[in-house]
Parts: C-alpha cells; sequence; structure tokens
C-alpha cells in the first residue's frame, strides 16, 4: 500500500474512443502537456459499451506494433469482466502503462492486481457507486491507490456527476487516511474542488475537458483553478 506523503493534484484527460486513430488524436493531443493520460478500456461485458483496443486496432497493432507517448504518463483503466484478457492479448500497450486501474467488480480482479503489481505497475482498484466499500478491503494491501467512479453508470462520457460519492470518498479515507484516492466520472469545475476537500488528489476528466472547443485550453484552466492562479 503507498504511504507517501502529500501528493501532487493532478488533472487526467481521460480518452474513451472506439478506435485508433480518435485515441490516440486525443492523446497525442496532451502529450508533454498533461503529466498523465487516462485510457478507458470497455469490453462490452462488465459494461455495455465497447472501445479501443477491443475495436478500432490499425494494422500495425494487429501485428503489436502500437504508437507511444514521447513523455506523459499513462494510464489504463479496465472496465472489463476479465482482466486477464487484455493483459494477455495486448502486452505491447500495456508496457506503455505506468498505472493501470481495475475495476473491483471484475471476475479476476484479485489476479489481475498481483500480476500487474509483479511487473512493475503501479495499479489501483476502481470502485462503481453501488458497490460495497468493503470490498476494497480484501485487496488494499495490493494497491497503491483506489479510484472512485463518481457516476451511477460507468463507461459513458459525459454522465451528470452524483454527489453522493463525496461521502464514500470521506469513509473510505476516515478508515485508510494513507492511501491515494481518485474520482473518474462527472468530474468538472463545477465539483471538483469538493472532491478535493474529501481526499481525492487524481481527477480523470473526460466530457468536461473534450466536449468543449478547445481542450488544451479547458484543461489548463481547470489546472490553474486547483493551484489558485484563477
Amino acid at each position: 500500500m503507498n504511504n507517501c506523503k502529500e501528493r501532487e493534484i493532478r488533472i487526467l484527460p481521460a480518452v474513451l474512443e472506439k478506435n485508433s486513430a480518435e485515441a490516440w488524436k486525443k492523446m497525442e493531443m496532451f502529450d508533454s502537456i498533461a503529466p498523465e493520460i487516462q485510457l478507458d478500456v470497455l469490453d462490452g461485458k462488465l459494461v455495455d459499451k465497447i472501445s479501443y483496443p477491443y475495436c478500432g486496432l490499425s494494422l500495425k497493432e494487429r501485428f503489436g506494433f502500437f504508437r507511444s507517448l514521447k513523455s506523459s504518463e499513462l494510464e489504463i483503466h479496465l472496465m472489463l469482466e476479465e482482466n486477464m484478457d487484455f493483459i494477455d492479448r495486448f502486452p505491447a500497450l500495456l508496457n506503455l502503462a505506468k498505472r493501470v486501474v481495475v475495476q473491483i467488480e471484475s471476475r479476476d480482479a484479485e489476479t489481475a492486481l498481483k500480476t500487474l503489481k509483479n511487473r512493475g505497475l503501479l495499479v489501483g482498484a476502481s470502485i462503481m457507486m453501488e458497490t460495497n466499500l468493503e470490498l476494497l478491503s480484501n485487496y488494499i494491501e495490493l494497491l497503491d491507490y483506489v479510484q472512485f467512479m463518481s457516476i451511477s453508470k460507468i463507461g459513458v462520457q459525459g454522465s451528470s456527476f452524483d454527489p453522493r460519492v463525496l461521502d464514500r470518498i470521506r469513509e473510505f479515507k476516515q478508515k485508510y487516511p494513507k492511501i491515494e484516492l481518485a474520482a473518474d466520472g462527472g468530474v468538472s469545475s463545477d465539483n471538483m474542488q469538493f472532491l478535493l476537500e474529501a481526499g481525492v488528489r487524481r481527477l480523470a476528466v473526460g466530457s468536461a475537458i473534450f466536449k468543449t472547443e478547445d481542450p488544451v485550453a479547458t484543461w489548463k484552466d481547470m489546472s490553474k483553478i486547483l493551484t489558485g492562479d484563477k
């Protein structure tokens, strides 16, 4: 378990696309600008949507040749029924990541977390809004951080922020004050201060960034709010 002291607050542009071209267009847009970028991966089983790389692979990627980011770190958020399927099928893409987040509701969460940890990756568990927080206690010693889904239905960008997550975060932080916390889903400049006050230090932001006219400028404006420059 990660017992670091005060951590840097980060806003991660969250990329969810159905093909390689659009996914990498968004990731490269923020490469060398955002310290970290999150890639959301859906298999159509744990949730009813499917995303890259389970669809839309380029010809080169089908043979295991993936592009890479120049300097930004990649976090992969697995919203999958079977995480080991991704680990086995896409090793070249996995090798690009520094962090991987696994949905605790998946069938093989423990196996996947141990496998990823043994490969030297930082690992997080993501928990849905309706999942009992006690489930996390089974894996806490494996985790570098915990991500709280802050929307009612995962896998869909543009969903509304669910304020119930704030009490869940506070409850968890009271029990595990030293573990790093993240939030994902419906995060925007309207609610991120509440998340920070609850103890979150990592904010995955999708539609609030990418559905604006200038996503990079929006990310920079949100970052300024965090530092008190705006």
